[in-house]
């Protein structure tokens, strides 16, 4: 036995404390040893560990499973090692649940011998890097170890032991060995598994024989953070996202080719990677500044291309974006055929000022300056966040049927310019204010019937004893950024998925049908938000899931981008604790209420509007908005709690039918022309594309690569015409002597398309005034002062065009129109500078709703801007700062521009 066996017992049994909850079951494996070879044993002891296994260190490699395995295995061996028999080791599934993230950095050696010094310290720093990158990101602090080789860093996760979950850290794993890996240092991908060892923290590395410069060496904990935190699923995916975004080039492209065509004299470093290939660019093609070898393209060994920068601000771009750049017509040629832009119709007109009412509506306004998310995502997202957290009380009854405030949300933008990541992320800061208890219990990862029907479980009974205690909070809500891989387990047959999701939508009563699971839910409150592109979506919902109804539980929102910020946007955490503590008392009195009923005046109005909601569609569209009224009353409900209202009346009627009338816009634009044949679609997408001059038959014919059958485009097209669709213009006869035909899309009752710089909206279409018709009353004046408008000195006659005609507008500049934000305020009088011109004006008699919140937006992008967009003082140069801000801007970025080797973490611990 050791000499300091006592000090090696401690940190073991720290080591364990650290990996394991009391009472957890996990199996030691002691490998490579003497004449026995392999030994195994399940543990729920870690002193009986650490008696086990202090013979064989130093001469036997031992590890511990990652994850508590299933309690019954204890039988397997009692506290003991024992020879490992055939099937006596633990299996993927005999894991619980995955609980923790291994990333294990490697120093490049060959196998079986421990590393030299410098490889070791290699390791070290290239650990650095790791932990700065994803500390920059979001994630709290991992556990920190030293292998005796190398330095694996330990991140607690909550995940189910499933598929999705297996694939989300593959996929984590693959990102960050694409972002770290060189000729020195490589990130283990093999650590995704379930079932997965490691090192058994305490005990010495003996791989191989050790020799003078490749000594054994005794593994330790470095760092263990005073609070283990999990990573958030949000944050994993979007890692993962990285490696997701990989896009399938045309058969026959040569991305070497092209890479040393387009991108030559950028390339840095080429090498094999994960059994494709990898380029190292040099500056980074997107920044400049990014010097560190941070950007990258990649093929992945069943083709796909992946293209990227590690540093924050170049999260935005990939390989699309990359082709776009350098190669333009090559990007046009390389597009999906059933992708076409969203804009070829109509986008659709933005919500009615009155979808933006009360607290809902003041956190959007509040956030909106500060963030590219699309106002409607913003708000869609707060609505179902907070219908989820208020729980399964307050309800509104038709006849048998109880409607509760669980809505399920699907927001359809185009993949990372519609910023429906970012949108969430808002809504999440200020709901973890004010229930973060809630927040904790988000999920992420559908896969299953059975798995939803867990996450919310009755307790399971044998006799009289409890064998599970089951989940006391029923509420639940499951994001999902990546619906397409959602819509592929549809897919799969005998899934239960749908099912249960309708049902939860529906009663909150799900059961399992697997024969061997107990498992059911009784009174779960089950929410859903997914985010999608509408080319995946119309790709993968099949018509049988907008047949039996999963299609119209879902509220559809078109997203996109609402404004350029290079830099993101900060919101000011004082204003946003304010209103997370309007949400929490919104909360605390949503979960008292029980029925809700409407007002006389609530009533009326949807007697009027409910004929209207309840009027038969055809199609594929009315299917999918078949539950009008019921998404209606659920909204209804959700404004009215948020208006600490035991009662549905009128404005909270109006805000929901306001909602829910850019929900069906939304809808008409994402299915309104899906018809079920793709060949079908595609002929009307290119039809729409060509407008007014439409195609011929033969140009159409051309679309298509592999070729289709010239009868088969026939058959289509008479269907299309016969349906109405397309028509048919007859040109008399081409040079054949045929008739010459052209085929136009025909033209039906178009969407209001939203001008830009609308009076009374944003360049996105968003409110730009405060909005309420019955709280608010402004009397606006003209300038009272004198202007300046940058350098330019003083002006005079400057006025604000805010008389309120036809409902609320914003304050406009009388110079040159533009949009006018509130500088300050105080003795009854406001200054107000315009976002155009950067003219000054004072007004008088500006009087605000209690409640609203009027901060200033900064400028857009394409402004013209002659005070400082940072400070607001004058002498901006054509970048919009100042000399000052200009430098200390600068500063930060070559700050975010570091190399890699020179991240340095806290002083909170030493690698």
């Amino acid at each position: 036995m050791p000499r300091n066996s006592t000090n090696i017992v401690s940190e073991i049994r720290r080591f364990c404390n650290v990996l394991y909850d009391s009472g957890d079951v996990f199996e030691c494996r002691v490998l490579d040893v003497p004449k026995a070879g392999v030994l195994s044993g399940y543990f729920n002891d870690p002193e009986a560990l650490a008696r086990a296994v202090i013979e064989h260190d130093g001469v036997a490699n031992i590890y511990v499973t990652l994850n508590p395995v299933l309690p019954d295995l204890l039988a397997r061996a009692n506290n003991r090692l024992l020879p490992a028999r055939g099937g006596a080791t633990t299996r993927d599934e005999e894991i619980v649940r995955r609980r923790w993230l291994l990333l294990d950095l490697d120093p490049v050696r060959p196998s079986k011998i421990s590393a030299t010094d410098r490889e070791k310290m290699a390791a070290r720093e290239r650990a650095r890097a790791v932990f700065r990158f994803l500390q920059q990101r979001g994630w709290p602090d991992p556990v920190v170890a030293d292998s005796g080789n190398g330095v694996y860093l330990l991140y607690r996760v909550e995940l189910l032991n499933d598929e999705a979950s297996k694939a989300l850290l593959k996929d984590v794993l693959l990102a960050l060995s694409l972002l770290f890996d060189d000729e020195e240092v490589v990130v283990d991908t093999s650590t995704f598994n379930a079932a997965r060892l490691v090192r058994l923290v305490g005990t010495i590395n003996a791989k191989g024989d050790p020799t003078p410069d490749r000594p054994h060496r005794r593994s330790s904990l470095l760092y263990v953070p005073p609070e283990l935190h999990p990573v958030p699923a949000e944050k994993l995916e979007e890692l993962a996202r990285l490696v997701r975004s990989a896009e399938s080039p045309r058969r026959g492209f040569d991305l070497g080719a092209w890479v040393h065509q387009h991108l030559g004299d950028l390339v840095v470093k080429e090498k094999p990677w994960q059994g494709g290939r990898l380029w190292g660019l040099n500056p980074c093609p997107m920044n400049p500044e990014h010097k560190n070898q941070s950007a990258f393209v990649a093929q992945l060994p069943d083709g796909k291309i992946i293209a990227g920068c590690h540093h924050n601000s170049c999260q935005w771009w990939g390989w699309r974006d990359l082709r776009e750049k350098f190669d333009p017509a090559g990007a046009v040629a390389e597009a999906p055929e059933e992708e076409l832009d969203l804009d070829v119709q109509d986008w659709p007109a933005p919500p009615d000022d009155d979808a933006f009412y009360g607290l809902a509506g003041d956190f959007v306004k509040f956030v909106e300056p500060y963030t590219e998310a699309d106002p409607v995502a913003i708000l869609g997202q707060f609505l179902v966040a907070f219908g989820n957290a208020a729980g399964r009380n307050a309800h509104i009854r038709v006849e048998a049927d109880r409607h509760y405030a669980n809505e399920f949300l699907a927001l359809v933008g185009s993949s990372a310019k519609a910023r429906k990541g970012v949108s969430w992320g808002h809504v999440r800061e200020v709901f973890k204010l004010a229930d973060d208890a809630w927040v904790a219990n988000i999920v992420h990862g559908l896969v299953s019937g059975e798995g939803l029907a867990y996450w919310v479980r009755d307790p399971v009974y044998k006799g009289e004893e409890v064998i599970d205690e089951g989940v006391t909070d029923k509420r639940l809500l499951a994001l999902e950024a990546e619906f397409a891989r959602v819509l592929k387990v549809l897919q799969r047959e005998g899934n239960t998925l749908s099912a249960q999701l309708r049902m939860a939508w529906d009663t909150g009563e799900l059961r399992s049908l697997a024969k061997n699971s107990p498992v059911k839910a009784t009174g779960a409150h089950v929410s859903v938000i997914v985010h999608t592109t509408r080319e995946e979506l119309l790709r993968l919902l099949e018509d049988v899931e907008v047949a039996n109804g999963f299609a119209n539980r879902f509220v559809w929102l078109c997203v996109r981008r609402s404004k350029m910020l290079p830099f993101g946007g900060r919101v000011p955490e004082e204003a946003l604790e304010e209103i997370a503590r309007k949400v929490k008392g919104a909360l605390g009195f949503a979960r008292g209420v029980r029925e809700v009923s409407f007002t006389d005046p609530a009533r009326e109005l949807w007697e009027e509007v409910y004929e209207s909601l309840s009027r038969e569609r055809v199609g594929l569209l009315g299917a999918v908005l078949a539950r009008a009224e019921a998404h209606v009353l659920r909204l209804a409900l959700i404004y009215a709690l948020l208006d600490l209202s035991p009662v549905v009346d009128v404005p909270h009627l109006k805000a929901a039918l306001a909602f829910w009338d850019y929900a069906e816009r939304s809808a008409s634009y994402i299915f309104g022309k899906k018809l079920g044949d793709r060949i079908a679609g595609r002929v009307v997408q290119a039809l729409e594309v060509a407008g007014e001059k439409g195609l011929t038959r033969t140009q159409l014919y051309r679309l298509f690569k592999p070729r289709i059958p010239s009868d088969r485009l026939g058959e289509i097209l008479e269907d299309l015409l016969a349906s109405g669709v397309v028509e048919r213009i007859e040109e008399g006869r081409g040079e054949r002597g045929r008739p010459a035909e052209r085929w136009v899309l025909k033209v039906g009752p178009k969407i209001q398309k939203t001008p830009k710089n609308a009076p009374g909206q944003t360049a996105q279409g968003f409110p730009a005034g405060p909005k309420n018709d019955q709280k608010i009353h402004q009397k606006i004046g003209t300038s009272v002062g004198t202007g300046t408008s940058g350098d330019e000195g003083m002006g005079t006659g400057g006025s604000v065009d805010a008389s309120p005609s036809g409902g609320e507008r914003p304050l406009l500049c009388s110079a040159c129109g533009g949009e006018t934000i509130k500088v300050s305020e105080g003795g009854g009088e406001e200054e107000r500078r315009c976002t155009r011109c950067g003219w000054l004006f004072r007004v008088k008699g500006i009087v605000l709703p209690e409640g609203e919140f009027s901060l200033p937006s900064p400028p857009a992008k394409e402004a013209r801007v002659k005070n400082c967009i940072r400070c607001r003082r004058p002498g901006a140069g054509e970048d919009g700062y100042c000399q000052q801000c200009r430098e200390e801007v600068r500063r930060a970025l070559n700050e975010i521009a570091r190399e890699w080797g020179e991240f340095r973490l806290e002083d909170d611990f030493d690698f």
